[in-house]
C-alpha cells in the first residue's frame, strides 16, 4: 500500500500572509514530526518498518515518541494499532493513532497503552459513526432492536 505523504505547504505567490499566518508558519516549521511507519504484508499478517532512511534511527525515534525503551514492547504496539486499524493494511490510520500517542507524550509502558487504547477507541468510533455503516444504528438514539449486534 502506498503511504499518502503530506503535501507540501506553499504560499500562493499572491498572497501577503498577515501576522498571524506567519506566526502559524513559523510554528509549524518548528514542530516536531511524527515517526512515521510502512505497511506491508508478510504473509497473511499485515508487517511495518519504519518510515526513515535508517531503519535504526526510525524505529528509536519511535520507541521515544511511545515512551519506551522496550523493543519488544515497541514492536508490539505498533503490530496492534496496525491490527485496530480498518480492513487490511491501514497504513495512514496506522500513522494517525502513532501521531495521536505522540501527541499525549507518554512518559512510560502504561501510558502508552492508554493512548494506544485512545487512539483505537477514537478510530473505531469515528468509523462506526459514518453514514452509512451498518454499526452507526447503534450509536443512534435509537430501539435496541435496530443495532445489529443485539440480532
Amino acid at each position: 500500500m502506498t503511504a499518502k505523504k503530506p503535501k507540501p505547504l506553499t504560499v500562493k505567490p499572491d498572497h501577503k500572509p498577515t501576522a498571524r499566518e506567519l506566526a502559524a508558519i513559523r510554528k509549524f516549521g518548528r514542530a516536531e514530526r511524527s515517526p512515521r511507519v510502512k505497511m506491508s504484508k508478510l504473509g497473511d499478517a499485515p508487517a511495518w518498518k519504519t518510515d526513515h532512511p535508517d531503519e535504526l534511527i526510525g524505529f528509536l525515534m519511535l520507541m521515544e515518541a511511545i515512551g519506551t525503551e522496550d523493543e519488544d514492547f515497541a514492536s508490539g504496539l505498533i503490530k496492534q494499532l496496525a491490527n485496530a486499524g480498518s480492513r487490511g493494511l491501514d497504513e495512514e490510520g496506522t500513522n494517525f493513532m502513532l501521531s495521536i500517542i505522540k501527541g499525549i507524550k507518554p512518559r512510560d509502558e502504561v501510558e502508552a497503552m492508554l493512548a494506544a487504547q485512545m487512539a483505537a477507541i477514537h478510530a473505531a468510533t469515528m468509523t462506526f459513526a459514518r453514514p452509512g455503516c451498518p454499526w452507526s444504528a447503534c450509536l443512534q438514539p435509537v430501539a435496541s432492536s435496530a443495532c445489529p449486534s443485539t440480532r
